[in-house]
């Protein structure tokens, strides 16, 4: 998991970000994103029920989505972005491996 520092768990500031931020997609991601002031980057996911009609299902992929910006990190912690990550219904039935591709590609992106 990504360390809580890197979250964003502020509901006012997801949405001031979903209204206000630049939009970039790659894959099954849409990225929202707004400039910081923390000095690194701050991520959070939304998932839909269309992407798993259990709580169950949602917080799995989730989980692994986390776990590709972990890994892939360095990618993005010279950037100072609030990211909003929204997916497609298509990623609960991908695997790991794939997930961390189009993440690694979006990463690149912002």
């Amino acid at each position: 998991m990504i360390a809580q520092k890197y979250k964003i768990r502020s509901k006012p500031r997801v949405l001031h970000i979903l209204k206000k931020g630049h939009t970039s997609r790659w894959g099954v991601f849409y990225f929202r994103r707004l400039p910081n002031r923390t000095g690194h980057p701050r991520f959070t996911i939304i998932l839909s029920k269309k992407n798993g009609r259990k709580a169950i299902e949602r917080n799995v992929v989730r989980r692994r989505i986390y776990e590709a910006i972990r890994k892939n990190f360095n990618m993005c912690e010279k950037t100072c972005y609030d990211v909003v990550v929204l997916c497609s219904a298509r990623i609960a039935q991908m695997n790991f491996a794939q997930i961390e591709r189009d993440m690694i590609l979006g990463l690149k992106k912002l």
